[in-house]
């Protein structure tokens, strides 16, 4: 469900409790306002899913705690976190590339994927 179909269903109920109220259902009213709260709560907080960092990481080792805080895979060689969003990659302080070659790190592959992975470069 999108978040603009829970609004316009919120938007909906409300119209609807208005009519109960009009009517001069208390009780009613007021169980639909307390289950609409609920209902908002609820589509609000599972809106929020993205971690947000401070800044750019003072050095490798905060970079790989936090690349991993935001499940990505630290790969300690080439200093790089693979599956991160571009917006993370920048409060990372790295460099972001959304279509880095499978093979980038493997000097003696013969054959590779076409394949594109989602990469942020932190190698200063």
């Amino acid at each position: 469900m999108s978040l603009t179909s829970s609004l316009f269903e919120v938007i909906n109920k409300i119209i609807y409790i208005h009519s109960l109220k009009n009517i001069g259902d208390n009780n009613m009213y007021k169980k639909m306002i307390l289950i609409l709260a609920i209902v908002c709560l609820a589509v609000f907080a599972g809106c929020s899913k993205t971690k947000v960092l401070d800044g750019p990481s003072a050095d490798f080792g905060d970079a790989q705690q936090q690349c991993k805080s935001l499940s990505g895979k630290w790969l300690e060689n080439s200093k790089e976190c693979e599956g991160i969003s571009e917006k993370d990659c920048s409060s990372l302080g790295g460099k972001f590339n959304e279509c880095a070659s499978a093979c980038r790190n493997d000097s003696k592959a013969q054959v590779c994927t076409m394949q594109c992975v989602i990469v942020c470069q932190l190698n200063k």
